[in-house]
């Protein structure tokens, strides 16, 4: 196997890149470009499962469901919370502690969530703490310090090596060696990855849209207003008219709606705002409709609120500036969503402030249009789906993940196989196959021209101890085949380090005792 002049192999090498890949894939911090989040549990609101002290290691990911551990920062107590997601709604999460008898107050959106649970590790956060003392942090950086400065020594020590130095052995099968071992460790930490999640999970809720759009009229005498009515958005002044008509339009937007149905009716509320007082009046009965969408109606006389409000200040003695009128709309809605059941109830407001002269649309500015309300919901689906498989760059699913790692790595290891196979062809050929095989890429084919003859000539006793002698001295190994004998030879210094095929060691214990057979120009 070639190695680097550090003494590694490349194959060492790249496992080792390969290792660092990805433990900075899993590990690093998000503060430099990572996914992982390092926090240390503290209080006991996720007990009996996690404790004080406890390090939880998240993941940032674009799934949540309910039921996974996830991280979000509460802005009203500035701090972060690790707790357990109970509900998921369109806009926001609802999140609980496990030993907690109450839900979070505050309900984070999808971008004030920080990450996932991935890993658990008692009592680490303590050690971790402990670690970052001053006194700790100088024992441990006199350790790594110390093992530096050992291994520098000893790399430097090191007697007969130079910057250019060939250190390594290699032969053919070096390149498809690498090749396929490198395959089937990705397989196979794919496949470790891919069977320890789960292959289905919960499939997203189903998520549906109510929209309510209020509507008003009035006559209106000429002059007074751009037309002879008085329009959605306008005030209306009781010198001009009393009666005002209201309406009311629901429309239910979601996938594969069914058997729709519900109903619906209009209320109005006074209410002092100040005393608390208010005063409901049902404007007509409820009204049933089928389908996505009804449109309602009703008429008000506003001279009889006004009545209203004046009977109660003679008899209280009390009396406010303005009061509130609100129109209210109570929808019950019920039916099915992608097969599975729905029911709702949608109550959109419609605020008027009014006083002895005028009433007048009050505008809230969380809303773009204070007469159009809409309030997106969800419903629990289920159903099973399959489990997205988190890979940067790629959108598998982990069944799809588990058979691309089954047989990746099951072609890998034939591919081994193999090389196994043909190594084990080469070696059946005899000794000389093998050392092909093996120090290939040291080894110089020669013809035989009395190489020997050159300089001193010292057999060795083992091809490795040869191929030792060659990486010292940053020699090739010189091959040339006599009477289908294999002589392996290096030169250096004026002399000539020599290795030769057992077959030439059998037929000299079979010549008599002190009969030598000379090689050509032997001396």
């Amino acid at each position: 196997m070639i190695k680097n002049r550090h003494g590694e192999s490349p194959l060492a090498t790249l496992l080792s890149f390969f290792g660092l890949a990805l433990f900075w894939l899993f590990f690093a911090p998000t503060q430099i470009g990572g996914q992982a989040i390092y926090v240390m549990v503290n209080g006991n609101s996720m007990e009996p499962g996690f404790h004080f002290g406890d390090l939880v290691i998240l993941h940032t990911t674009n799934s949540y469901q309910v039921g996974d551990v996830a991280a979000y920062r509460d802005v009203q107590l500035q701090s972060f919370v690790i707790h357990r997601i109970i509900a998921v709604e369109p806009a926001y999460f609802v999140f609980k502690g496990d030993h907690n008898f109450w839900i979070d107050g505050y309900h984070p959106t999808r971008q004030e969530l920080i990450g996932k649970l991935w890993i658990h590790i008692p009592k680490a956060g303590l050690y971790f703490q402990r670690a970052r003392s001053p006194i700790n942090i100088a024992i441990i950086s006199g350790i790594i310090g110390g093992f530096l400065m050992l291994t520098s020594t000893q790399t430097k020590s090191r007697p007969g090596k130079t910057s250019g130095e060939r250190t390594g052995q290699g032969g053919v099968l070096e390149g498809p060696l690498l090749v396929l071992g490198f395959l089937a460790l990705v397989f196979l930490v794919l496949g470790v990855f891919a069977f320890t999640k789960p292959a289905r999970v919960k499939a997203a809720p189903i998520p549906y849209q109510q929209m309510g759009a209020f509507f008003y009229s009035a006559a209106g005498p000429a002059g007074i207003y751009d037309t002879a009515t008085v329009s959605s958005g306008e005030p209306v002044f009781l010198k001009l008219t009393c009666a005002i008509n209201l309406g009311f339009v629901y429309n239910l937007a979601a996938a594969q709606p069914g058997n729709i149905a519900g109903s619906g009716q209009l209320i109005a509320k006074v209410v002092d705002e100040q005393s608390g007082w208010e005063r409901t009046l049902p404007l007509g009965s409820a009204s049933t409709f089928t389908g996505t969408s009804y449109t309602l109606t009703a008429s008000l006389d506003l001279c009889q609120v006004e009545a209203l409000v004046a009977s109660v200040e003679q008899a209280t003695g009390f009396h406010a500036s303005t009061y509130t009128l609100t129109i209210m709309n109570q929808t019950t809605v019920a039916g099915t969503l992608s097969g599975q059941a729905f029911h709702t109830i949608f109550e959109p407001q419609l605020a008027f402030r009014f006083d002895a002269l005028h009433f007048f649309l009050i505008s809230d500015n969380s809303q773009d249009n204070p007469l159009q309300v809409t309030q997106a919901g969800s419903v629990a689906n289920p159903a099973l789906v399959d489990s997205p498989f988190p890979l940067p760059g790629l959108t598998l699913t982990v069944t799809l993940a588990r058979t691309f790692s089954v047989i990746g790595l099951g072609l890998s290891l034939l591919g081994l196989a193999a090389l196994g196979l043909y190594f084990y062809g080469q070696v059946s050929r005899g000794e000389g196959a093998l050392i092909s095989v093996k120090y290939g890429s040291l080894i110089v084919d020669v013809y035989d021209r009395g190489v020997e003859t050159i300089s001193p000539v010292i057999d060795i006793t083992s091809m490795d101890d040869l191929a030792k002698i060659a990486e010292r001295q940053n020699s090739m190994i010189l091959h040339m085949v006599r009477n289908q004998v294999h002589y392996y030879l290096v030169q250096n210094n004026g002399t000539t380090y020599r290795y030769y095929t057992d077959g030439q060691r059998k037929a000299d214990a079979l010549r008599p005792a002190g009969q030598k057979v000379p090689l050509r120009g032997a001396q």
